[in-house]
């Protein structure tokens, strides 16, 4: 089953797959502020484990930094045919949706 790869450059964007399929949707994450994406909404779409939070590669010569950020990884498989909506929001949840920095948002079009 094909993958299709989202990043922060896809909000906003009609994306169309197939039943099946699946969507790897990365975006910029540092866990370490209290920061985090939750999906809010995603019709036709089924959430999977997928790999967590992943430090974005450095040269050799550069030490890691701890508290540094990185790329969060959520896995969707596309379950049915039709026309739904993928929204995430990057919040503090212990702070309320008043702590809301960042949406992403795309319309998920699912064909057989």
């Amino acid at each position: 089953m094909p993958a299709v790869t989202l990043t922060e450059a896809n909000n906003g964007q009609v994306i169309a797959i197939r039943r099946g399929d699946v969507i790897d949707l990365q975006l910029h994450e540092n866990p370490t502020t209290g920061f985090r994406w939750q999906v809010v909404r995603s019709d036709g779409l089924i959430e999977e484990p997928a790999a967590d939070h992943e430090r974005p590669p450095r040269a050799p010569e550069q030490n890691p930094q701890f508290g540094a950020g990185g790329i969060r990884t959520l896995r969707f498989r596309a379950r049915a045919p039709g026309t739904g909506r993928l929204e995430l929001k990057l919040w503090r949840e212990f702070e309320g949706e008043s702590s809301v920095v960042k949406r992403f948002a795309s319309d998920i079009t699912i064909t057989d």
